[in-house]
């Protein structure tokens, strides 16, 4: 695997991606500013050296600079135009970012034991949780009466995104129970 070497370079010399596709919200913004402040710039931004373009870290550029940093530390990456549009869009790709487990409660229970609220309010750690909704009425699956002959009906279900694929498989291996059932 092919080293990538760390670099720092003045703010004022990358060019964002007029392409980039992601944006956060101005709370969100604050939260990130205090993150930097607090641990420093740890995450380095993506720099393609053959158009010059920042590839990925537009957010945590614009915090930086809106902190008053002069320099950040780069990563350079030698990609076609289209391969460094095709990384800055799996870099803010919601699909494969994951989500977090329940065990993210523990964590935050054990950050809260060495800062402050007003700290973790600072960071948006205050409003972190694991969302469980998606999955409160899977039973309701259990109580539909199999005797509908004729009768159309819809079933929504909401489930978080890089899930879609396993709720959408568990539901059509539970549907194909009963005959005659078309799912659309």
């Amino acid at each position: 695997m092919k080293q990538l070497p760390l670099k720092y370079i003045a703010i004022s010399e990358l060019k964002p991606a007029p392409y980039n596709p992601r944006d956060i919200s101005e709370h969100a913004f604050e939260g990130l500013k205090e993150s930097i402040k607090k641990f420093g710039f740890v995450d380095p931004v993506i720099v393609n050296t053959r158009t010059g373009i920042l590839v990925g870290g537009h957010q945590r550029l614009k915090a930086a600079e809106a902190i008053g940093m002069e320099v950040v530390p780069c990563v350079e990456v030698d990609l076609s135009p289209s391969a460094e549009k095709a990384l800055n869009v799996t870099l803010n790709n919601q699909a494969i970012s994951g989500y977090y487990t329940d065990s993210v409660q523990e964590l935050l229970t054990e950050i809260r034991e060495e800062f402050s609220d007003e700290f973790l309010n600072l960071l948006r750690l205050d409003s972190l949780v694991v969302s469980t909704d998606w999955s409160a009425d899977a039973d309701a699956m259990d109580k539909i009466d199999p005797n509908l002959d004729g009768i159309v009906t819809t079933i929504k279900v909401e489930c978080p995104q890089d899930r879609v694929g396993e709720v959408k498989d568990a539901i059509n291996e539970a549907i194909a129970a009963f005959d005659g059932v078309n799912i659309k």
